[in-house]
């Protein structure tokens, strides 16, 4: 994520890194279940998700959708 969030159009977003061990309130008000989950908003709204994704193409898809 800091690689692609570097880059345009990309750089102007936002990430938060949450501690997955020690901010068991956080996945929970999130509803993560697994680690090295990634969230995408637009605003306030959700607008989608993945787990243990690794494919940069898909990673730019759900970020695609912040935009």
């Amino acid at each position: 994520m800091a690689e692609l969030t570097r880059r345009a159009p990309y750089n102007g977003l936002v990430q938060f890194r949450v501690d997955y061990d020690t901010r068991q309130d956080v996945m929970k008000q999130f509803g993560v279940r697994d680690r090295s989950t990634l969230i995408a908003f637009k605003g306030r709204r959700e607008v989608g998700r993945l787990s243990w994704e690794t494919d940069e193409k898909a990673i730019r898809a759900l970020v695609g959708k912040a935009l």
